[in-house]
């Protein structure tokens, strides 16, 4: 009763920030340094998948802890590893053919 109907989102970021930054401070023209530590982004969503562009493709899992517990989560991010393991080794696989369950299990 009370919950939305979206409460998951996933993400696509098409702008690699820490390169764009990096590409600014190469001309040595600014007179200042600009780190990037941590950039900390905040949903309403119980579950945001976000995918980050690059030289490797990085997948950030942000949870509410409240909905999810850490142990669910970590299951989760290596039944994705395991799935995104089984199309790189055969792209052209079929989803129903794909195991996202690792040797382990």
């Amino acid at each position: 009763a009370g919950r939305t109907l979206i409460d998951h989102l996933l993400v696509f970021e098409n702008y690699p920030l820490e390169d764009r930054v990096e590409n600014m401070m190469s001309g040595d023209t600014v007179g200042f340094t600009i780190e990037l530590k941590d950039i900390f982004e905040q949903t309403n969503y119980d579950l945001t998948v976000v995918v980050l562009p690059g030289e490797q493709i990085k997948i950030r899992l942000n949870y509410n802890e409240n909905v999810y517990r850490p142990e669910i989560m970590k299951a989760v991010a290596v039944h994705l590893d395991t799935i995104l393991q089984h199309m790189v080794v055969n792209p052209g696989i079929v989803i129903p053919a794909v195991d996202m369950m690792p040797a382990a299990e």
